[in-house]
Parts: structure tokens; C-alpha cells; sequence
């Protein structure tokens, strides 16, 4: 399976700020972070995208918007968000839109007094989001291979 173009755009609002435990959360880098997690999927076989990416689209593409990233804490848990849409095009015409979800929470027990979570703890809960969204899109793909 081959992807021949990939496109992502950060649609969010804020695109410094994630959120928060008992402190702000900041990050920068959405996209790319993104676009790294996609191009993970190859390593599973899912699509080996094109290297120019300014090259005409010949075969499928997907136009990715990052719509949001949250992460919110209390004192028992921290839960980070992740939603996208990828609009599916083939040989330029497009197929189809659709939305993905992805939610993570990292539970913490309320003898530690704080509702800080380091910085370990916020990337790999939004990374853990971040991958719910990606099996989605990796079975999607299959699915519209399967079609063709």
C-alpha cells in the first residue's frame, strides 16, 4: 500500500497551549509530530508515502486537520485528548472525510498531593491518544485498498 501524498495542516485554536494539571501545558510541533506518527504506520505496513511531496497526487492522498489537543488533570487522573479529520482523495478527486478520536487517561493515586504530571507522563498520554487515531486511519486505508 502507497500513499502518494500527505498533507497536514493544525487547525486548533490555541497552538501553544494543551491544557492543564495544576500548571499550564505547552507545546509547539503539532504537525510534525502528527506527520511522524503517520509515517510510523509504514513500519506496520500500512503505506510507504511518496518522498516529494509536491509531486501531482497519483493515487491516494490524504489531507490531514489536526482540530484538537487537550489535556486536563485533576488529582486522580490526567486525561489527554486527540481529534482529527483526514479528507481521503484518489488520483486528486476526492473520496471521502472522516473524523478521528483518540482518548488516553493516566491514572495517578491521590496520596501524591498534587495534580502535576511531569512531562514523561503528558507525552506518553497524548502519544497513547495519538495512536487510537492512527490504528484508526491504518484500518481505513486497508479498507479503501480493499475497494480498489
Amino acid at each position: 500500500m502507497r500513499i502518494a501524498r500527505l498533507d497536514i495542516s493544525d487547525m486548533r485554536v490555541d497552538r501553544e497551549h494543551l491544557g492543564s494539571t495544576d500548571v499550564p501545558i505547552y507545546g509547539s510541533g503539532a504537525s510534525d509530530w502528527v506527520r511522524s506518527g503517520l509515517l510510523s504506520l509504514s513500519e506496520f505496513g500500512y503505506f510507504q508515502p511518496q518522498v516529494d511531496s509536491t509531486a501531482p497526487p497519483s493515487g491516494l492522498s490524504l489531507k490531514v486537520s489536526l482540530n484538537r489537543t487537550s489535556c486536563r488533570g485533576t488529582l486522580m487522573h490526567m486525561r489527554c485528548t486527540v481529534l482529527m479529520e483526514v479528507e481521503y482523495y484518489l488520483d486528486g478527486k476526492f473520496i471521502q472525510k472522516t473524523p478521528y478520536y483518540g482518548a488516553e487517561m493516566d491514572d495517578r493515586s491521590i496520596w501524591v498531593g498534587t495534580s502535576h504530571f511531569g512531562e514523561d507522563a503528558v507525552i506518553k498520554t497524548l502519544n497513547s491518544a495519538l495512536d487510537q487515531c492512527l490504528v484508526q486511519i491504518g484500518t481505513d486505508i486497508k479498507k479503501m485498498y480493499k475497494g480498489l
